[in-house]
């Protein structure tokens, strides 16, 4: 019984084999299908994580805080790592590196719950840097004053909120540091000064180092200013001789500087000097411009100036402003040929105003008072005149009456000698009353 079994057994067993063998790729294929591989779309880009670095050591060169990476499973898989982060992880292990430069290769894992997978590609595969040793000093602080104080003036006592600092960083650089400095300066100085200066490093050459961290950063500096008793501020006093020419008046003077430093050895003469110095007369006599002269000081016998021993004097002369009345004859201008022109009034009062000695010296024919007819048809206008100044300076503040009637006619034909009418316009002429001795013809001074 046994053995005719196992004849049927041989018999079928190979059946038996490859009926298993069709099953088992027919369910393959099945599974695959329902479920293919594929290149995951996420995630591309995950955290790179630095192991084991020793804290006393600086990293150099930045290291990419992520790292690019394609993955390739199945489909069902691919969508559980897209939804949890955390699924795959990058690293770099430092732990036993030491000082000097470095190329350590990148290290992707995924947990083993999202298996089956595998990882296709890792950008960078590789990471680059340098480290160096972190190194801490302690360097005392010097301060540098550059500058002189204003004259009469002197430096005093400097006072600092530090006098040491600390600097740290990268050994190489902290080696380099030869000293800690804050400078001030106090050019011109007249009194204390008080500020937070910024600490600089220098090496051995006097040049800057930088990249370093410097505790404190800024330093409170201050400086006193003094002034010895044998000094002494006073203002300048313009001495002037003469006056403008007539017409001309004084409007301002001005010395720069305005205040001035004197010293003595003896603390009295300073001290007993009047709060001004006066200066070397300048003379104004006829002048008709303004002045810009230096001058000397006059200063007591044992008494100096400190700095500048003379002083710029800025003198501004003007004209006098005034006032002339004048009656002037209006003047016709443009009236079409054939035609004949009848205005009233024919004079008009002015009021000229600018400055006294120009006034003083008008010319007939330098003002003239124009009634301008041009293109103008028979008929009756109302029109203003307009006035016409020459010399520079002077302006018309009225005139009266301010508009003038205009009766434009056609001239007669008649050849018989005409009588001339005052108040028909042919030739005007510029009639200006001199000055008199009446109130209303004298030039009024502003």
């Amino acid at each position: 019984m046994i053995w005719a079994f196992l004849q049927w057994l041989a018999k079928y067993l190979g059946t038996f084999f490859t009926a298993f063998v069709l099953a088992l790729i027919v369910w393959v294929l099945a599974v695959v299908n329902a479920d293919p591989n594929i290149s995951c779309p996420a995630p591309t880009s995950i955290p790179l994580e630095v192991l084991g670095r020793d804290t006393s050591l600086l990293l150099l060169e930045p290291i990419p805080q992520t790292i690019e990476i394609q993955l390739r499973a199945p489909r069902s898989v691919c969508e559980r790592i897209a939804q949890e982060s955390g699924a795959v992880l990058a690293s770099i292990d430092l732990s036993a590196l030491g000082e000097g430069d470095h190329t350590v290769n990148v290290n992707p894992q995924v947990s083993d719950q999202y298996r089956p997978v595998r990882i296709i590609s890792t950008s960078p595969q590789q990471v680059s840097f340098t480290l160096e040793a972190f190194a801490t000093r302690r360097l005392p602080l010097r301060f540098e004053i550059t500058g002189q104080p204003a004259p009469g003036f002197t430096e005093g006592a400097t006072i600092v909120s530090d006098s040491r600092v600390t600097i740290s960083g990268r050994k190489s650089i902290v080696d380099q540091v030869n000293e800690a400095v804050i400078t001030l300066d106090i050019t011109d100085a007249q009194q204390e000064i008080q500020q937070d200066r910024p600490v600089e490093l220098l090496d051995e050459n006097g040049s800057p180092v930088t990249g370093l961290t410097v505790d404190p950063e800024m330093v409170n500096l201050h400086q006193l200013i003094e002034r010895p008793s044998t000094y002494r501020e006073v203002t300048v006093k313009v001495v002037t001789a003469g006056q403008p020419a007539e017409g001309y008046r004084l409007t301002n003077i001005a010395a720069s500087p305005q205040v001035v430093t004197v010293f003595s050895s003896s603390p009295d003469l300073v001290r007993e000097m009047p709060g001004f110095v006066e200066t070397t007369p300048i003379t104004l006599t006829g002048v008709t411009d303004d002045i810009e002269q230096r001058v000397f000081l006059v200063l007591p016998e044992g008494v100096s100036v400190a700095g500048e021993q003379s002083v710029l004097v800025q003198v501004n002369i003007a004209a006098i402003e005034s006032s002339l009345p004048l009656s002037l004859n209006v003047e016709v201008i443009g009236l079409l040929p054939g035609l004949q022109a009848q205005i009233a009034p024919a004079t008009v009062d002015l009021i000229i105003s600018g400055p006294l000695p120009t006034l003083q010296t008008l010319q007939a024919g330098d003002i003239r008072v124009v009634l301008d007819l041009t293109d103008l048809e028979p008929g009756q206008y109302a029109l203003q005149p307009r006035v016409e100044i020459l010399p520079i300076g002077l302006q018309s503040d009225s005139i009266l009456p301010a508009n003038i009637e205009i009766t434009i006619t056609i001239a007669p034909t008649s050849t018989a000698t005409p009588t001339l009418d005052p108040n028909v316009i042919g030739t005007p002429t510029l009639t200006i009353t001199p000055p008199q001795p009446a109130a209303t013809l004298t030039p009024t001074p502003h």
